[in-house]
């Protein structure tokens, strides 16, 4: 990106500050400005890759996408037709423009990232690989913060919940164990004004 792409368009600036930390990356082994290259860089590009397949798709995904190209004025299209998204594949210009939106999902790790998915209604299941293992540093906050499915308790632990609720002479109604067990009932009013972020299900 260090030359003109075309003659009318030259990379911006914070697009080549960011490929010269890949870079960095890269040489080193390692880096202290990008999230997951403190450890080792295999890891760090293992996860951008994920996240750049994740952001040229047509899966679920592809929303964060259109969410970032729709804040910075800007065009969206499906990269590819294929079933496989490959980045290698691309236009040096469209490369660009996809490492600029890799970018803006890292700018303040985890919180932007965090930040677009639920805005986009994206959760861990649409970006967990179930193929191969995502690196620590990127699933941590997939599965701590984008983690969606409702609390399921075991048959054992509803048991032991009634059996709690008639030792102390309360009422053993399943609302009363399901409120117990800390999940959802329709009479809880602050879960109808405060539903789940990506609720699954209607009210």
């Amino acid at each position: 990106m260090r030359e003109p792409l075309a003659d009318d368009l030259v990379a911006e600036a914070d697009n080549l500050v960011f490929q010269q930390k890949l870079l960095d990356a890269l040489v080193q082994g390692s880096s202290v400005q990008l999230p997951g290259g403190a450890c080792y860089s295999l890891l760090l590009f293992r996860g951008l890759k994920r996240l750049l397949h994740l952001l040229g798709g047509e899966g679920r995904f592809k929303r964060v996408r259109e969410l970032i190209a729709f804040e910075h004025g800007l065009l969206n299209f499906p990269q590819q037709t294929a079933s496989q998204f490959h980045f290698e594949a691309l236009r040096v210009g469209d490369r660009s423009l996809m490492l600029s939106m890799l970018q803006t999902l890292l700018d303040g790790w985890p919180d932007k990232f965090t930040n677009v998915c639920r805005s986009a209604r994206v959760s861990s299941s649409y970006l967990k690989n179930y193929i191969s293992e995502l690196p620590y540093w990127l699933y941590l906050p997939i599965n701590d913060q984008l983690y969606d499915m409702p609390y399921s308790p075991s048959l054992m632990e509803r048991r032991e919940a009634k059996a709690y609720l008639i030792r102390n002479g309360e009422p053993a109604t399943a609302i009363a164990v399901r409120r117990l067990l800390g999940m959802w009932t329709a009479s809880d009013a602050w879960n109808i004004e405060n539903p789940p972020w990506n609720r699954r299900r209607p009210i």
